[in-house]
């Protein structure tokens, strides 16, 4: 199922104030892919777009934020990347794609030819065995996108 812009709307529907006051570009897309060696899931890329600069409660993707853009506080894909793999010794293989608020991350996972699958997992970032810091918590991107929407989509 892919997430649709009836999907959008109705997130962003959802809250009398939001802040979308940076439109990214496929150019902006690019080059976060190009710095993290990988090509992110056309549902994220879509959902990302239109949010980009949207926060909502519990609903937080990383932003794909222009070089230039110094006006937000929160630190964009590429950067939470770098700095999660260099202090907390996130997996090389994983990208995160949303805070937790924790410090965990929720990531999908490449290899060396792109992305492994579309797989959806949680990093712990405080976890005492490596192999226990990874989860399982979707089968797909698209599975994934769907409960975070309706979770954050009051009925």
């Amino acid at each position: 199922m892919t997430i649709t812009p009836k999907h959008i709307e109705a997130l962003l529907a959802t809250f009398d104030h939001h802040s979308n006051t940076l439109v990214i570009s496929a150019a902006d897309i690019a080059r976060a892919e190009e710095k993290l060696n990988v090509r992110l899931p056309p549902d994220y890329v879509a959902l990302i777009s239109a949010l980009n600069g949207v926060e909502f409660p519990l609903f937080e993707l990383l932003r794909v934020v222009p070089p230039a853009s110094t006006a937000f506080r929160h630190i964009d894909i590429v950067d939470a990347n770098f700095f999660q793999w260099l202090n907390w010794k996130m997996p090389a293989d994983l990208i995160a794609l949303k805070a937790e608020g924790n410090g965990d991350y929720v990531c999908i996972r490449r290899s060396l030819q792109g992305l492994e699958s579309t797989k959806v997992f949680l990093w712990q970032h405080n976890a005492i065995d490596e192999e226990e810091a990874v989860s399982l918590v979707a089968d797909s991107i698209e599975e994934w996108l769907h409960a975070e929407i309706d979770e954050a989509v009051p009925r």
